[in-house]
Protein backbone atom coordinates (compact mmCIF):
# COMPACT_ATOMS: atom_id res chain seq x y z
CA UNK A 1 0.00 0.00 0.00
CA UNK A 2 2.59 2.42 1.54
CA UNK A 3 4.75 2.12 -2.52
CA UNK A 4 1.28 2.36 -4.21
CA UNK A 5 0.74 5.87 -2.28
CA UNK A 6 4.53 6.68 -3.36
CA UNK A 7 4.10 6.12 -7.18
CA UNK A 8 0.35 8.29 -6.82
CA UNK A 9 2.09 11.07 -5.33
CA UNK A 10 5.03 10.80 -7.42
CA UNK A 11 2.91 11.17 -10.41
CA UNK A 12 1.13 14.44 -8.93
CA UNK A 13 4.06 15.89 -8.33
CA UNK A 14 5.45 15.59 -11.71
CA UNK A 15 1.78 16.58 -13.05
CA UNK A 16 2.05 19.74 -11.23
CA UNK A 17 5.69 21.22 -11.22
CA UNK A 18 6.31 20.12 -14.96
CA UNK A 19 7.08 23.30 -17.22
CA UNK A 20 5.43 25.54 -14.44
CA UNK A 21 6.63 29.29 -14.55
CA UNK A 22 5.94 31.49 -11.24
CA UNK A 23 7.66 35.07 -12.44
CA UNK A 24 4.34 36.68 -13.00
CA UNK A 25 3.33 37.29 -9.33
CA UNK A 26 6.81 37.14 -7.91
CA UNK A 27 8.65 39.96 -7.34
CA UNK A 28 12.88 39.52 -7.77
CA UNK A 29 14.74 40.78 -5.52
CA UNK A 30 18.19 42.24 -5.43
CA UNK A 31 20.96 39.38 -3.95
CA UNK A 32 22.63 42.41 -1.69
CA UNK A 33 19.12 42.68 0.22
CA UNK A 34 18.33 39.30 -0.17
CA UNK A 35 21.18 38.51 1.91
CA UNK A 36 20.76 40.42 4.71
CA UNK A 37 16.79 39.67 5.56
CA UNK A 38 17.63 35.85 5.01
CA UNK A 39 17.20 35.99 8.87
CA UNK A 40 14.13 37.53 8.90
CA UNK A 41 12.52 35.72 5.69
CA UNK A 42 13.55 32.35 7.38
CA UNK A 43 11.78 33.31 10.25
CA UNK A 44 8.72 34.64 8.07
CA UNK A 45 7.96 30.81 6.79
CA UNK A 46 8.44 29.27 10.11
CA UNK A 47 5.49 31.21 11.33
CA UNK A 48 3.23 30.93 7.75
CA UNK A 49 1.64 28.06 9.13
CA UNK A 50 2.40 26.27 5.87
CA UNK A 51 0.38 22.81 5.06
CA UNK A 52 2.88 21.46 3.15
CA UNK A 53 6.42 23.19 3.91
CA UNK A 54 7.90 23.25 7.15
CA UNK A 55 11.81 23.87 7.59
CA UNK A 56 13.36 21.53 10.20
CA UNK A 57 14.80 22.45 13.38
CA UNK A 58 18.42 22.04 12.09
CA UNK A 59 17.38 23.95 8.76
CA UNK A 60 20.63 25.43 7.18
CA UNK A 61 20.06 28.32 4.40
CA UNK A 62 23.12 29.13 2.28
CA UNK A 63 23.43 32.75 0.20
CA UNK A 64 26.80 33.13 -1.39
CA UNK A 65 29.00 36.37 -1.03
CA UNK A 66 28.53 37.56 -4.90
CA UNK A 67 25.86 40.40 -5.46
CA UNK A 68 25.20 38.77 -9.29
CA UNK A 69 24.57 35.58 -10.35
CA UNK A 70 24.84 34.60 -14.49
CA UNK A 71 23.46 32.26 -17.01
CA UNK A 72 26.97 30.65 -18.11
CA UNK A 73 27.93 28.44 -21.13
CA UNK A 74 30.73 26.28 -20.39
CA UNK A 75 32.92 24.82 -22.66
CA UNK A 76 35.68 22.20 -21.92
CA UNK A 77 39.40 23.20 -22.97
CA UNK A 78 41.78 21.18 -25.15
CA UNK A 79 44.88 20.18 -24.38
CA UNK A 80 47.94 18.79 -26.58
CA UNK A 81 49.88 16.15 -25.42
CA UNK A 82 53.10 17.58 -24.33
CA UNK A 83 50.59 19.60 -21.90
CA UNK A 84 49.20 16.73 -20.50
CA UNK A 85 52.22 14.98 -20.18
CA UNK A 86 53.72 17.72 -18.00
CA UNK A 87 51.05 17.92 -15.97
CA UNK A 88 51.02 14.39 -15.05
CA UNK A 89 54.81 14.53 -14.61
CA UNK A 90 54.19 17.44 -12.33
CA UNK A 91 51.91 15.63 -9.94
CA UNK A 92 53.70 12.61 -10.18
CA UNK A 93 56.51 14.50 -8.63
CA UNK A 94 55.08 16.17 -5.93
CA UNK A 95 52.76 13.16 -4.67
CA UNK A 96 55.95 10.44 -5.27
CA UNK A 97 58.86 12.02 -5.92
CA UNK A 98 60.35 11.17 -2.59
CA UNK A 99 59.92 7.03 -3.65
CA UNK A 100 60.46 7.03 -7.04
CA UNK A 101 63.29 8.62 -8.96
CA UNK A 102 63.55 10.31 -12.47
CA UNK A 103 64.19 7.14 -14.17
CA UNK A 104 62.23 5.21 -12.11
CA UNK A 105 59.48 6.31 -14.45
CA UNK A 106 60.56 5.07 -17.81
CA UNK A 107 59.27 1.64 -16.42
CA UNK A 108 55.99 3.49 -14.20
CA UNK A 109 54.77 5.57 -16.46
CA UNK A 110 51.88 3.62 -18.66
CA UNK A 111 49.32 4.67 -21.20
CA UNK A 112 45.81 3.71 -22.84
CA UNK A 113 45.69 5.13 -26.08
CA UNK A 114 43.05 4.52 -29.06
CA UNK A 115 44.04 1.94 -31.53
CA UNK A 116 44.21 1.82 -35.48
CA UNK A 117 40.52 0.27 -35.66
CA UNK A 118 39.65 2.55 -32.71
CA UNK A 119 39.66 0.47 -30.13
CA UNK A 120 41.47 1.21 -26.67
CA UNK A 121 44.24 -1.13 -25.06
CA UNK A 122 44.89 -0.92 -21.69
CA UNK A 123 47.69 -3.71 -21.04
CA UNK A 124 50.74 -3.37 -17.82
CA UNK A 125 53.19 -3.82 -21.33
CA UNK A 126 52.09 -0.57 -22.61
CA UNK A 127 55.01 1.77 -21.15
CA UNK A 128 54.51 5.17 -22.15
CA UNK A 129 58.33 5.45 -23.60
CA UNK A 130 57.59 2.33 -26.24
CA UNK A 131 54.78 5.13 -27.65
CA UNK A 132 55.67 8.75 -27.08
CA UNK A 133 56.79 9.32 -30.35
CA UNK A 134 53.65 8.12 -32.07
CA UNK A 135 51.21 10.37 -28.84
CA UNK A 136 53.52 13.43 -29.92
CA UNK A 137 52.96 13.40 -33.57
CA UNK A 138 49.17 13.17 -33.17
CA UNK A 139 49.54 9.04 -34.79
CA UNK A 140 47.83 7.29 -31.92
CA UNK A 141 45.57 9.01 -29.94
CA UNK A 142 46.10 9.34 -26.18
CA UNK A 143 43.77 8.59 -23.22
CA UNK A 144 45.41 8.26 -20.53
CA UNK A 145 48.43 7.92 -18.30
CA UNK A 146 48.68 6.49 -15.15
CA UNK A 147 50.91 4.66 -12.90
CA UNK A 148 49.99 1.46 -10.43
CA UNK A 149 52.39 0.24 -7.81
CA UNK A 150 51.89 -1.20 -4.62
CA UNK A 151 52.93 2.47 -3.58
CA UNK A 152 51.36 4.83 -5.68
CA UNK A 153 48.71 5.13 -7.91
CA UNK A 154 47.56 8.19 -10.38
CA UNK A 155 45.84 8.76 -13.27
CA UNK A 156 44.86 10.98 -15.95
CA UNK A 157 42.51 11.36 -18.91
CA UNK A 158 43.18 13.82 -21.01
CA UNK A 159 39.40 14.79 -21.53
CA UNK A 160 40.19 16.65 -18.49
CA UNK A 161 43.25 16.97 -17.24
CA UNK A 162 42.36 16.94 -13.39
CA UNK A 163 43.47 14.21 -11.52
CA UNK A 164 40.51 11.01 -12.38
CA UNK A 165 42.38 8.66 -9.36
CA UNK A 166 45.30 9.45 -6.73
CA UNK A 167 46.32 7.08 -3.84
CA UNK A 168 48.86 6.86 -1.19
CA UNK A 169 49.97 2.95 0.37
CA UNK A 170 49.86 5.17 3.82
CA UNK A 171 46.60 4.55 4.52
CA UNK A 172 46.82 0.39 4.08
CA UNK A 173 49.18 0.97 5.95
CA UNK A 174 46.63 2.34 9.06
CA UNK A 175 44.64 0.47 8.12
CA UNK A 176 46.75 -2.71 8.64
CA UNK A 177 46.55 -4.08 5.31
CA UNK A 178 49.93 -5.74 4.12
CA UNK A 179 49.03 -6.70 1.09
CA UNK A 180 48.59 -4.76 -2.03
CA UNK A 181 44.87 -4.66 -2.94
CA UNK A 182 42.83 -3.35 -5.58
CA UNK A 183 42.90 0.77 -5.51
CA UNK A 184 39.06 0.74 -5.52
CA UNK A 185 39.31 -0.29 -2.18
CA UNK A 186 41.31 2.91 -1.11
CA UNK A 187 38.27 4.46 0.06
CA UNK A 188 38.88 4.87 3.65
CA UNK A 189 34.92 4.22 4.33
CA UNK A 190 36.53 0.28 3.65
CA UNK A 191 38.40 0.46 7.31
CA UNK A 192 37.33 3.44 9.27
CA UNK A 193 34.38 4.37 10.86
CA UNK A 194 32.23 7.29 9.63
CA UNK A 195 32.02 9.96 13.27
CA UNK A 196 30.51 12.46 11.36
CA UNK A 197 28.89 12.85 8.40
CA UNK A 198 29.16 16.20 5.53
CA UNK A 199 29.94 18.62 8.21
CA UNK A 200 29.72 22.27 7.13
CA UNK A 201 33.48 23.63 5.90
CA UNK A 202 33.19 26.30 8.15
CA UNK A 203 33.17 24.39 11.07
CA UNK A 204 35.49 25.01 14.28
CA UNK A 205 35.21 21.52 15.51
CA UNK A 206 38.87 20.23 15.86
CA UNK A 207 40.31 16.71 15.14
CA UNK A 208 43.41 15.51 15.53
CA UNK A 209 45.09 14.49 12.67
CA UNK A 210 48.16 12.18 12.56
CA UNK A 211 50.63 14.96 12.91
CA UNK A 212 48.55 17.79 14.94
CA UNK A 213 45.14 19.18 15.32
CA UNK A 214 43.45 21.33 12.87
CA UNK A 215 39.97 22.41 12.70
CA UNK A 216 37.81 21.43 10.25
CA UNK A 217 37.58 24.94 8.33
CA UNK A 218 41.25 25.20 8.80
CA UNK A 219 41.74 21.70 7.05
CA UNK A 220 39.77 22.61 3.87
CA UNK A 221 41.47 25.67 3.44
CA UNK A 222 44.31 24.30 3.04
CA UNK A 223 42.94 21.32 0.85
CA UNK A 224 41.26 24.00 -1.59
CA UNK A 225 44.95 25.32 -1.82
CA UNK A 226 46.11 22.46 -2.23
CA UNK A 227 43.90 21.34 -5.10
CA UNK A 228 44.27 24.74 -7.21
CA UNK A 229 47.72 25.12 -6.81
CA UNK A 230 48.45 22.34 -9.03
CA UNK A 231 44.47 21.92 -10.51
CA UNK A 232 43.84 18.23 -9.48
CA UNK A 233 40.36 19.51 -10.28
CA UNK A 234 38.70 22.05 -12.83
CA UNK A 235 41.20 24.86 -13.43
CA UNK A 236 40.30 27.33 -16.27
CA UNK A 237 37.47 29.14 -15.45
CA UNK A 238 36.30 27.15 -12.58
CA UNK A 239 37.89 26.72 -9.40
CA UNK A 240 37.69 24.09 -6.58
CA UNK A 241 35.75 24.36 -3.49
CA UNK A 242 35.97 22.32 -0.13
CA UNK A 243 31.66 21.49 0.06
CA UNK A 244 31.18 19.45 2.80
CA UNK A 245 33.52 16.66 5.05
CA UNK A 246 33.40 14.11 6.84
CA UNK A 247 35.15 12.88 9.76
CA UNK A 248 36.96 9.46 9.82
CA UNK A 249 38.08 7.22 12.96
CA UNK A 250 41.45 5.91 11.71
CA UNK A 251 42.15 4.62 15.54
CA UNK A 252 44.52 5.64 18.17
CA UNK A 253 42.64 8.86 18.85
CA UNK A 254 43.52 10.22 15.24
CA UNK A 255 40.91 10.72 12.98
CA UNK A 256 41.34 11.52 8.81
CA UNK A 257 39.23 14.39 6.77
CA UNK A 258 37.24 13.24 3.31
CA UNK A 259 36.70 16.20 1.57
CA UNK A 260 34.02 16.59 -1.23
CA UNK A 261 34.75 19.31 -3.74
CA UNK A 262 32.11 21.20 -5.89
CA UNK A 263 33.32 23.45 -8.78
CA UNK A 264 32.53 27.08 -8.29
CA UNK A 265 32.28 30.45 -10.82
CA UNK A 266 33.13 33.77 -9.24
CA UNK A 267 32.27 32.57 -5.63
CA UNK A 268 29.25 31.11 -6.65
CA UNK A 269 29.19 26.93 -6.18
CA UNK A 270 27.43 24.56 -8.62
CA UNK A 271 25.17 21.67 -7.85
CA UNK A 272 26.66 18.06 -7.78
CA UNK A 273 26.71 15.69 -10.43
CA UNK A 274 27.23 12.69 -8.50
CA UNK A 275 23.26 12.37 -8.17
CA UNK A 276 22.55 11.29 -11.75
CA UNK A 277 24.42 9.17 -14.59
CA UNK A 278 25.19 10.29 -18.02
CA UNK A 279 21.34 9.46 -19.02
CA UNK A 280 19.80 11.69 -16.47
CA UNK A 281 18.58 8.90 -14.16
CA UNK A 282 18.97 9.33 -10.10
CA UNK A 283 20.40 5.94 -8.65
CA UNK A 284 17.34 5.05 -8.46
CA UNK A 285 15.41 5.57 -11.95
CA UNK A 286 13.77 8.68 -11.71
CA UNK A 287 14.10 11.50 -14.16
CA UNK A 288 16.45 13.97 -12.71
CA UNK A 289 14.96 16.62 -15.82
CA UNK A 290 18.09 17.29 -16.96
CA UNK A 291 20.10 17.82 -13.77
CA UNK A 292 22.87 16.35 -15.06
CA UNK A 293 26.29 17.59 -16.16
CA UNK A 294 30.27 16.53 -16.30
CA UNK A 295 31.21 19.22 -13.28
CA UNK A 296 32.13 16.15 -11.30
CA UNK A 297 32.76 16.18 -7.26
CA UNK A 298 35.69 15.12 -6.11
CA UNK A 299 36.46 13.12 -3.15
CA UNK A 300 39.97 13.98 -1.14
CA UNK A 301 41.35 11.98 2.05
CA UNK A 302 43.74 13.75 4.39
CA UNK A 303 45.31 12.02 7.78
CA UNK A 304 48.53 14.15 7.75
CA UNK A 305 47.86 18.28 7.28
CA UNK A 306 48.64 18.87 3.67
CA UNK A 307 49.05 15.52 2.47
CA UNK A 308 46.32 13.76 0.30
CA UNK A 309 46.13 10.01 0.72
CA UNK A 310 43.12 9.44 -1.85
CA UNK A 311 42.02 12.08 -4.43
CA UNK A 312 39.72 10.90 -6.92
CA UNK A 313 36.84 11.96 -9.77
CA UNK A 314 38.79 15.67 -10.59
CA UNK A 315 38.52 17.23 -13.83
CA UNK A 316 39.48 20.52 -14.96
CA UNK A 317 39.09 22.80 -18.41
CA UNK A 318 36.39 24.83 -18.27
CA UNK A 319 35.83 28.60 -19.96
CA UNK A 320 32.73 29.97 -18.77
CA UNK A 321 30.64 32.62 -20.61
CA UNK A 322 28.60 34.56 -19.17
CA UNK A 323 25.07 34.91 -21.46
CA UNK A 324 22.53 36.88 -18.92
CA UNK A 325 23.34 38.65 -15.37
CA UNK A 326 21.44 38.69 -12.55
CA UNK A 327 21.10 41.22 -9.63
CA UNK A 328 17.77 40.01 -8.34
CA UNK A 329 16.76 36.55 -8.10
CA UNK A 330 13.20 35.19 -6.44
CA UNK A 331 13.77 35.57 -2.68
CA UNK A 332 13.96 32.93 -0.39
CA UNK A 333 10.52 33.24 1.07
CA UNK A 334 9.05 33.43 -2.32
CA UNK A 335 10.65 30.46 -3.27
CA UNK A 336 9.27 28.66 -0.06
CA UNK A 337 6.08 29.70 -1.24
CA UNK A 338 6.03 28.44 -4.23
CA UNK A 339 7.04 24.90 -3.17
CA UNK A 340 3.64 25.52 -0.94
CA UNK A 341 1.47 26.44 -3.63
CA UNK A 342 2.81 23.91 -7.13
CA UNK A 343 3.24 21.05 -4.60
CA UNK A 344 0.59 18.16 -4.02
CA UNK A 345 -1.35 18.92 -0.88
CA UNK A 346 -0.55 15.72 -0.21
CA UNK A 347 2.61 16.18 0.71
CA UNK A 348 4.28 17.35 3.56
CA UNK A 349 8.04 18.38 2.89
CA UNK A 350 10.73 19.23 6.42
CA UNK A 351 12.96 21.07 4.49
CA UNK A 352 17.19 20.64 6.08
CA UNK A 353 18.47 22.93 3.90
CA UNK A 354 18.25 25.43 1.21
CA UNK A 355 21.32 27.36 -0.91
CA UNK A 356 21.44 29.36 -3.95
CA UNK A 357 23.58 28.36 -6.64
CA UNK A 358 24.39 27.04 -10.01
CA UNK A 359 23.04 23.97 -11.87
CA UNK A 360 23.08 22.92 -15.25
CA UNK A 361 22.20 21.15 -17.72
CA UNK A 362 23.00 18.32 -20.20
CA UNK A 363 20.09 16.81 -21.93
CA UNK A 364 20.11 13.17 -22.53
CA UNK A 365 19.46 13.80 -26.35
CA UNK A 366 19.63 15.87 -28.94
CA UNK A 367 16.06 15.44 -29.27
CA UNK A 368 15.57 17.63 -25.92
CA UNK A 369 14.99 21.18 -25.66
CA UNK A 370 16.00 24.06 -23.73
CA UNK A 371 13.54 25.10 -21.46
CA UNK A 372 15.52 27.84 -19.73
CA UNK A 373 16.78 29.90 -22.64
CA UNK A 374 14.77 33.07 -24.10
CA UNK A 375 13.35 30.97 -27.16
CA UNK A 376 11.95 28.02 -24.94
CA UNK A 377 12.31 25.20 -26.88
CA UNK A 378 14.61 25.48 -29.17
CA UNK A 379 16.97 22.40 -29.58
CA UNK A 380 19.86 22.42 -27.24
CA UNK A 381 23.57 22.71 -28.83
CA UNK A 382 25.15 19.21 -26.54
CA UNK A 383 28.73 21.07 -27.83
CA UNK A 384 28.32 23.57 -24.34
CA UNK A 385 27.00 22.62 -21.40
CA UNK A 386 24.35 25.23 -19.11
CA UNK A 387 24.66 26.53 -15.92
CA UNK A 388 22.25 29.05 -14.10
CA UNK A 389 21.04 29.85 -10.22
CA UNK A 390 18.52 28.13 -8.54
CA UNK A 391 17.55 27.75 -5.41
CA UNK A 392 18.37 24.00 -4.45
CA UNK A 393 16.18 22.79 -0.97
CA UNK A 394 16.64 19.19 0.77
CA UNK A 395 13.29 17.66 1.74
CA UNK A 396 12.04 14.70 3.36
CA UNK A 397 8.46 14.12 2.79
CA UNK A 398 6.68 12.69 5.92
CA UNK A 399 3.92 11.15 3.78
CA UNK A 400 5.86 8.80 1.74
CA UNK A 401 9.09 8.80 4.10
CA UNK A 402 11.54 9.77 1.20
CA UNK A 403 14.05 12.70 0.58
CA UNK A 404 13.52 15.29 -2.25
CA UNK A 405 15.95 17.17 -3.97
CA UNK A 406 13.57 20.39 -4.81
CA UNK A 407 15.23 22.83 -7.17
CA UNK A 408 13.34 26.49 -8.00
CA UNK A 409 14.84 28.23 -10.90
CA UNK A 410 16.32 31.65 -8.91
CA UNK A 411 14.66 33.56 -11.95
CA UNK A 412 11.65 32.18 -13.60
CA UNK A 413 10.54 30.14 -10.73
CA UNK A 414 10.22 26.75 -12.78
CA UNK A 415 10.32 23.65 -9.91
CA UNK A 416 12.22 20.58 -10.60
CA UNK A 417 12.56 18.04 -8.55
CA UNK A 418 14.04 14.54 -8.35
CA UNK A 419 13.79 11.17 -5.28
CA UNK A 420 17.04 11.37 -3.81
CA UNK A 421 16.76 8.91 -0.51
CA UNK A 422 20.73 8.76 0.05
CA UNK A 423 22.32 12.53 0.76
CA UNK A 424 23.74 11.44 3.99
CA UNK A 425 26.45 9.36 1.87
CA UNK A 426 26.90 11.91 -0.62
CA UNK A 427 25.39 15.28 -0.60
Amino acid sequence: MKKILTIILSIVLVLLVSGCDNTGDKNLQKISDLRHELNEQIKEVKNAGYKVVTLSDDFVAKIPDSDILYDLTLTAETFDFQQFYDKFDKIFDKEFGDIYTQEDKDALYRVLYEGENGENYLEDTVLLKNRIDKLKSGEQKLGQIYVDTDKAYLTLFLFGTGVYGLSHDDLLKQAGVSDYISVSMYDPTNFFDVVKNYLDVDSEDRYALLDREVSVREAAEKVKEMTAEYNYSWGGDLEPEVYQVRIIDIGGGKYGFDFTFTPSYKGVIFDSYEFTDSAGQSMYGEKTLSHNYDLFMPQAFMMEYGQFERFHGGYSGYTAKETASHDRVISFADAVKILEDELASQMELSVSRAELMYTGMYPASEDDKDENSENSGETVDRSVEKAFPVWKFRCHNTNDDLKYIIYVNAINGKVEYYVCDWWEVRN
